[in-house]
């Protein structure tokens, strides 16, 4: 079990950036304003610092105050017109800035919107929508010159291949591996047999039908009395799952898996929940991952009993919020901050937990350890997709669900990963996770002007808005590489043992290695809520766990390494190199 030792500290302030041409009549490089990225209200504080003094990063708490969650929602907070992001580095063209529904900012000038242009989809959800009028953007269905878009997971990777260098999925090719169950149990049973349970033993116990009959039938025969959960492979919301405890009620010609059923599962109030834990990953290779510090507790609507007369009752033995909504029973929470009805925010479900000795801090430790696993185990089979059909960088970036429950012992299980998500929302409570969520997962995936404006017309902006780039440059995206720098890549992966790149590596950069640097650093001082998982100062403890060593990981493992003792140093570094323009040079090595 897992017990709490210590309270958690007061989480600190995050850091939102800019542009200083916006807020003053001055040419700059630009200056930042520091405010908590969760608290956009009118208590909001401000003031000027350096870029250099922006990217220390204190992994936000696990607990945050009732005050903090009411402000979240509340959006941002802006006085000043503020139409871009500016990237930390010189000759980087700027970003998108995205805010929240409720900000109370100016509307987007004219001159930028106009090439700001989202395809909707039929799965767009209004979230989603509000987001991207709030800050600016023109939303189309036929254009062919769109900028981004939010639909579902695209099954045919060879579709990528036409996607524009400036358009931006909110998918990667290949992901598949990690929504269909059955492949998700493929990944894990490769890991296992190589690792054992000790470190992938957080999936139940899983058949994939017709494939495992014989190997169901064994497990079925040693554990009579078991229940198990059918569920189909790529359905989502509940649909199509039920509990049997019956040989006959095996569909036995039809593609399914049959999970070990969790008996005893941590119950609240005698009712099940799950936590739907929201993971953005913002590249395969690198692999770079991270976990939104809030979500949602779902809570069956029926008392749970552990019996066989009940295992139709899918009110007990469910927490969907798509099935249980329906309950007679369900209750619907509206405060974020409230121990009330089928719904809970994070934040209250620790400080539930806290209230009852349990160490929130292991816990949540132990979740994110079951998402870097888990993308781990997708990895290699993505990373193929990928290279084979997209040529950009900049294309992908993808929001995952993570259903993860907890037994009786406090241990949590992994039950499903969902590609994309849910973003309805129903409530107040909903709208006050999902609406920053959504707000930092575009920041970070990081949006920019189309490449194909016109030089004229990047021209004229850049008059307007005293910037030295507008529109997005494609060598900062390319996937080319020179012959130096493949002669470097295939040297540092010959013996990629930590001892003999942790300096080396990043002793001469590349161009390839700047510009992956940039993108990293600019990506994370956008943070907000969110908790970077991999790459950490301490991830190397993953790399065993890829089927190929990757010469990308090992370039940010190292970075992280000198990041422990100043940050700062390394940004300047690549500013200086930023400065003469070696990131946007065909081939070089320095």
């Amino acid at each position: 079990m897992l017990f709490k030792q210590e309270d958690v500290s007061p989480d600190d302030p995050k850091t939102v950036f800019y542009d200083k041409s916006n807020v003053t009549t001055s040419a700059s490089d630009g200056v930042i304003f520091r405010c908590d990225n969760t608290r956009y209200g009118n208590d909001a504080k401000s003031e000027s610092l350096s870029y250099d003094e922006t990217t220390e990063y204190i992994l936000r708490p696990l607990e945050q105050t009732d005050a903090s969650l009411q402000k979240e929602g509340s959006g941002d907070q802006i006085q000043d017109e503020v139409p871009m992001r500016r990237s930390l580095f010189p000759f980087v063209a700027p970003y998108v800035l995205f805010h929240s529904i409720n900000c109370k900012c100016p509307k987007l000038s004219s001159s930028i919107s106009k090439y700001l242009k989202w395809k909707l989809s039929g799965v767009t959800p209004r979230i989603v929508i509000r987001t991207l009028r709030k800050s600016g953007y023109r939303l189309v269905t036929e254009a062919e010159d769109w900028s981004g878009t939010w639909g579902h997971s695209v099954k045919d990777a060879a579709l990528f291949k036409e996607v524009k260098c400036f358009q931006k999925l909110n998918c990667f090719p290949g992901s598949h591996n990690l929504g269909c169950k059955d492949q998700l149990w493929r990944n894990f049973s490769r890991l296992r047999r190589v690792f054992g349970k000790e470190e992938f033993g957080f999936v139940p116990e899983t058949f994939i039908l017709p494939r495992d009959m014989g190997r169901l039938k064994k497990a079925w025969r040693r554990n009579l009395g078991q229940k198990w959960i059918v569920k189909p492979p790529s359905s989502g919301r509940g649909q199509g799952i039920r509990v049997i405890d019956q040989w006959w009620e095996v569909p036995k010609w039809h593609l399914v898996i049959v999970q070990r059923y969790l008996t005893r599962p941590k119950l609240i109030h005698g009712r099940k929940f799950d936590l739907r834990v929201y993971v953005l990953a913002t590249s395969i290779d690198p692999l770079r991952i991270y976990v939104y510090s809030e979500g949602l507790v779902r809570f069956a609507s029926v008392k749970y009993v552990d019996n066989s007369k009940n295992l139709n009752d899918r009110f007990m033995h469910l927490t969907n919020t798509s099935i249980n909504k329906y309950s007679p029973n369900y209750v619907v929470n509206g405060n974020a901050s409230s121990c009330y009805g089928h719904k809970w925010s994070f934040s209250t479900l620790w400080a539930f937990l806290a209230r009852n000795n349990v160490d929130v801090k292991a816990l949540w430790g132990l979740i994110k350890d079951i998402v870097v696993k888990t993308l781990i185990g997708g990895e290699a089979s993505m990373r193929a997709k990928i290279r084979e059909n997209v040529a950009s960088t900049y294309a992908c970036y993808e929001l995952y669900g993570f259903d993860v429950i907890l037994d009786e012992d406090y241990k949590p299980w992994l039950l499903e990963v969902n590609t994309l998500p849910s973003l309805h929302t129903d409530s107040s409570l909903d709208v006050t996770v999902k609406a920053p969520l959504i707000r930092s997962v575009f920041n970070m995936a990081g949006y920019q002007l189309p490449s194909n404006m016109t030089v004229f017309e990047e021209r004229q902006l850049v008059k307007e808005f005293q910037c030295r780039r507008m529109r997005q440059d494609e060598r900062i995206y390319s996937t080319s590489l020179g012959e130096e720098e493949k002669r470097k890549q295939r040297e540092f992966l010959r013996s990629p043992e930590r001892a003999n790149y942790i300096l080396a590596i990043i002793r001469d950069l590349t161009r390839d290695d700047v510009r992956q640097l940039i993108r990293y650093e600019d990506e994370i001082t956008q943070i907000g809520n969110f908790e970077k998982v991999f790459p950490t100062s301490e991830s190397h403890r993953y790399h065993c766990f890829f089927k190929t060593q990757r010469y990308y990981n090992l370039l940010l493992d190292a970075w992280e390494f000198q990041a422990r003792k100043d940050r700062r140093d390394g940004i300047e570094r690549l500013k200086n190199l930023c400065r003469k323009k070696f990131h946007l040079e065909t081939m070089a090595l320095l």
